[in-house]
């Protein structure tokens, strides 16, 4: 019964993480609007294509976006960036 209990609080605590979720503008509203809004914070994202499509732009954009206020697209907080092909 306790671990039931301890369980039904984790499920909450997740639920609740989910629900304090926001998006991060991309800066071009098309985008946004093919993600759903932007990129989700608390997630990770995986951003890859072609040689010179924009990918290192497109971080480097969210990088500064994130450190917004949120009435401003951001989310008032830190970024990492994982960069796996030295660009």
């Amino acid at each position: 019964m306790r671990s039931s209990l301890v369980c039904a609080r984790t499920h909450q605590q997740c639920a609740l993480s989910v629900q304090s979720r926001i998006r991060i503008t991309t800066g071009a509203k098309e985008l946004d609007a093919i993600l759903g809004g932007g990129i989700e914070t608390g997630s990770v994202t995986e951003v890859f294509g072609e040689f010179r499509c924009g990918k290192s732009q497109l971080c480097a954009t969210l990088a500064v976006t994130s450190q917004l206020s949120r009435e401003h697209g951001g989310g008032s907080g830190k970024v990492i960036i994982l960069d796996t092909e030295n660009a």
